[in-house]
């Protein structure tokens, strides 16, 4: 709907949104920070309130929606291009947007390995067996549905787990079972190894563009 960028003290200004649900990213920042991939979310309406930590001010009679942008030691970044969709109606998929509901996942997938690890240190050998599987299962999920968007991040853990990239990213038998990912050999014998994981080793590497100089 509209584009603008933060002046020099950090405020960005929509001016002229009418009432409704709006969604408000960064495009852009100066050298030496990085694109914020938080979304904004802010409803215009005759009961709007602000939260205790606004992200954004609105004041109906000018029709205003207004950012501040700051470092972490609370600077004004100006030049922080921003953008406001209709949330309604924005046909575009934001990349962003799909990586924070990918991130919220993976957290949960994390929390449930660590909670089931300190349950079942002691427990029986079927159930720690069963939260193996469990965790190899949404390991899976989240290694495919990632797969787009980090394809050498997610192939390194395909390599890993030392299954056929083909098959392990293939959607035309996705989650039937495990059984799927393994040879004939492999599923008659009921074992299929993995190769070794050295202490430390990253996945996501972060992007030349996320490095601060």
């Amino acid at each position: 709907i509209m584009t603008t960028a933060s002046d020099m003290e950090g405020m960005a200004r929509f001016i002229g949104a009418d009432y409704g649900k709006y969604i408000i990213r960064e495009l852009s920042a100066p050298d030496g920070y990085l694109v914020s991939r938080d979304v904004i979310s802010v409803t215009i309406d005759e009961g709007y309130t602000n939260t205790d930590k606004p992200a954004a001010t609105v004041i109906d009679p000018e029709k205003k929606i207004m950012c501040i942008k700051a470092d972490t030691s609370g600077k004004p970044i100006p030049g922080v291009e921003f953008s406001l969709y209709n949330a309604a109606t924005m046909e575009k998929v934001e990349l962003h947007s799909i990586m924070s509901q990918m991130d919220e996942f993976i957290r949960y997938c994390n929390k449930y390995w660590t909670d089931g690890s300190k349950k079942l240190e002691e427990g029986p050998s079927e159930d720690r067996r069963q939260l193996l599987v469990d965790c190899f299962y949404l390991l899976r999920v989240c290694t495919l549905l990632m797969h787009p968007v980090v394809p050498s991040g997610t192939q390194k853990i395909c390599e890993y787990l030392d299954f056929d990239p083909a098959r392990f990213f293939s959607w035309d038998a996705d989650f039937e079972s495990m059984d799927e990912l393994c040879t004939d050999q492999e599923r008659a014998c009921g074992m299929h190894r993995i190769v070794e994981l050295p202490p430390r080793t990253d996945f996501f590497e972060a992007h030349p563009s996320q490095v601060k100089k």
